[in-house]
């Protein structure tokens, strides 16, 4: 039950977390009912000083309303998005998918109570066949740059497709000893 007392916020869907300003004088416990945990924890960092990346997070009330409605992003919602991901491209000078400095995104699910082993990830999203070739000229490292590949496939299949983590690392285990790792 959400106890959080009502605050006037703007009806932003997301925060880009970096100027949201807006969200200084709400108490962390409180704004954790509007960010989720993950994004008022990320919040706090930030505005206590810890350096943190570039970061936006979808209200918890977008979540809300998708599950409520019909389960479709709204066309706000998604065009809030690459407005954002437009803005981490600018702050980080990346380019999602680009086949010269790729940006990678992580999406992380969040709810205003710690539910460990219960929320989704999905990392390096962004990576594809071009923009895995450019990280791997820019980090001079190929197995982190397959690894990390592996990993937004694994991920993706398994939160995004519902592929049983067993079919992922029945092939990931087969192709490391290939690969001799």
């Amino acid at each position: 039950m959400n106890t959080a007392k009502e605050y006037t916020i703007s009806e932003e869907t997301i925060f880009n977390l970096l100027d949201a300003k807006e969200l200084d004088a709400i108490p962390h416990k409180e704004l954790k009912f509007i960010l989720g945990g993950k994004g008022a924890s990320l919040h706090t960092m930030i505005h206590t000083g810890v350096p943190v990346p570039p970061v936006f997070t979808i209200t918890t009330g977008e979540c809300r309303n998708f599950y409520k409605g019909d389960q479709e992003l709204s066309k706000e919602l998604v065009k809030s998005v690459l407005k954002n991901i437009e803005r981490l491209e600018q702050q980080t000078g990346r380019s999602f998918g680009s086949k010269k400095k790729p940006l990678l995104i992580s999406v992380r699910s969040g709810a205003y109570i710690s539910m460990p082993g219960m929320m989704d990830t999905v990392l390096n999203i962004g990576l594809n066949n071009d923009s895995v070739q450019a990280l791997i000229k820019e980090t001079e490292n190929p197995w982190f740059v397959w690894d990390s590949y592996a990993k937004l496939v694994s991920m993706y299949g398994e939160v995004v497709l519902n592929v049983p983590k067993t079919a992922f690392h029945a092939a990931r285990k087969r192709t490391d000893i290939r690969s001799g790792f």
